[in-house]
């Protein structure tokens, strides 16, 4: 079942090139591994993801490959041509993160992995804006992002430096200029709405209600776009705080240390950062950075 025709139908199930480009070399490389689709199990896909982060595959890499292959598998299943996936029954796990430690009685508002899943998948149910939706939540969840830095984002601040992709959070009335890391997923979701919408500079979060179309989203409309997804996946109490609280959880409880929490979130003190978890320190401002720990499975919108 591994013919040039399967794979090219897949593919053009797809309306986005970037999409259509990115699933045809991740699905080659899976094929280079298994001989006959209909009989990978779980395990083959596990095999697969290890060799590739032993050959030192960046996370984002692994992580949209495996995001490519359980989609090749949900379509797969949706043409009657399988009866089962087995990209979805193996569940990847990161490496082995340091022993947890007991947070902080004032520790925030979080969302466990399952319901951070549950939300974004949840951004796939907004209609027309699902794919803006979609990216202002992996902005906010990797970027670690306050709604008012969110709403002051415009195209040009999301920039490459070096080999990396950071965001530049301009100074605003409570908080200083700086730059943040934000890994491959996030710039990809960000490109996704500049081609859906249009967006060649400027504003990057976009009213996209018929009353004041175009209009940069106001910190107030970006709570609301949260709060809402957070209703469609059955989700009480979510706001903007709580998916950047999340993002820092996420990244301790694989393995960030908390002088990487701190200066990713721009945290005045250690002891703000201790309130996700406690960790031994280690260096790096972009090597080695808080958003490069979290893993999410991230759905693809067409």
């Amino acid at each position: 079942m591994n013919t040039p025709e399967t794979i090219r139908a897949f593919l053009a199930s797809f309306e986005s090139p970037h999409t259509r480009r990115a699933y045809k070399t991740d699905v080659k490389a899976f094929l280079r591994d298994v001989d006959d689709l209909r009989r990978a199990t779980p395990t083959d896909v596990g095999d697969h993801i290890r060799a590739m982060e032993r050959s030192g595959r960046a996370a984002a890499t692994v992580r949209r490959r495996l995001s490519a292959v359980r989609r090749l598998y949900d379509w797969l299943v949706d043409r009657g041509t399988m009866d089962r996936n087995p990209a979805r029954a193996y569940r990847h796990a990161p490496s082995p993160a340091p022993a947890a430690t007991t947070p902080a009685a004032d520790a925030p508002s979080t969302l466990s992995r399952s319901e951070t899943e549950r939300f974004l998948q949840a951004t796939a149910e907004a209609g027309e804006s699902s794919v803006r939706d979609r990216g202002l939540v992996l902005t906010i969840l990797y970027g670690a992002l306050r709604r008012a830095e969110v709403a002051a984002m415009n195209v040009e601040h999301v920039r490459p430096l070096g080999r990396h992709w950071v965001v530049d959070v301009p100074e605003g009335a409570s908080w200083s200029a700086a730059y943040v890391k934000v890994p491959a997923l996030v710039v990809e979701a960000i490109d996704a709405v500049r081609d859906r919408y249009g967006i060649e500079g400027g504003a990057l979060w976009r009213s996209l209600s018929n009353r004041n179309r175009g209009v940069r989203l106001t910190p107030d409309a970006i709570y609301k776009v949260v709060r809402r997804t957070a209703r469609r996946a059955g989700l009480e109490g979510v706001d903007v705080e709580a998916l950047r609280h999340t993002g820092l959880r996420l990244a301790v409880e694989a393995g960030a240390s908390l002088q990487q929490v701190q200066v990713h979130a721009r945290l005045q003190s250690a002891t703000s950062a201790d309130r996700y978890a406690p960790a031994e320190s280690r260096p790096g401002r972009l090597q080695e950075n808080a958003a490069d720990f979290v893993e999410l499975d991230v759905p693809t919108i067409e």
